[in-house]
Formats: structure tokens, sequence, C-alpha cells
């Protein structure tokens, strides 16, 4: 099985670490952990899943399906999309709701079937 490291260079294809560092708004020193296996915290991995449209899931463990589902995305951007558009106020109250779908969302995709 392929390791993290060996999985970001798979996504990245021949973008260079300079490139790859201004997208995940990182030094370069950071890309090389994150190529040594260090997993990068959740944004940098949404950023990596967002530009290569690589899985979270893959990336982290190298199982499923390497890209994401298209639909799949399109509804989780709406879902982005509507609560960017919150007040402030009411993004407190749909936080919690928010967290628990992330749960949710990673509950299934760990889920061997």
């Amino acid at each position: 099985m392929s390791s993290f490291g060996e999985r970001l260079l798979e996504a990245f294809g021949e973008v260079p670490k300079s490139k790859i560092a201004e997208i995940l708004g990182v030094k370069p020193s950071a890309v090389t952990n994150y190529l040594q296996n260090r997993v990068p915290d959740e944004e940098k991995l949404r950023r990596i899943s967002d530009f290569t449209k690589c899985s979270i899931h893959w990336l982290i463990t190298g199982e499923g399906n390497k890209f994401v589902d298209n639909k799949k995305d399109e509804e989780i951007e709406l879902i982005g999309i509507n609560f960017d558009g919150l007040p402030p106020s009411k993004k407190k109250r749909a936080k919690p709701f928010i967290d628990m779908l992330n749960r949710e969302l990673k509950r299934i995709a760990d889920d061997p079937d």
C-alpha cells in the first residue's frame, strides 16, 4: 500500500512543491513534511481535495475511490454556499448541525459497506 506522501505526489502530478505550498498556504518545508508522510490538518486536506479532486478518504488511507463523486461535491458545495451566506448569529446556531453532518459523512466514508 502506498504512503500518504506517495498519494500526495500522485494527486498533484507534475505540480512543483513550491506551487503546492502556494495552493495550501504553507511554506515549502511543510510540503516536504507532508511528502514524508505527515498528514496535514483538515483545512489543508480540503484544499488538496479541492485542487486535485481526490477524495480525502483516499488521500489519508489509500482506500476507496481516488476521486470525489462530483454530484456529492456539488451538494456539499451548495450547503457551504448557504452556510457562508448566514449572519454570524445563525452560523453559530447551525454549527452543531454542520459538525454532526461532518461526523456522519466521515462514518459513512469509513464504512467498508
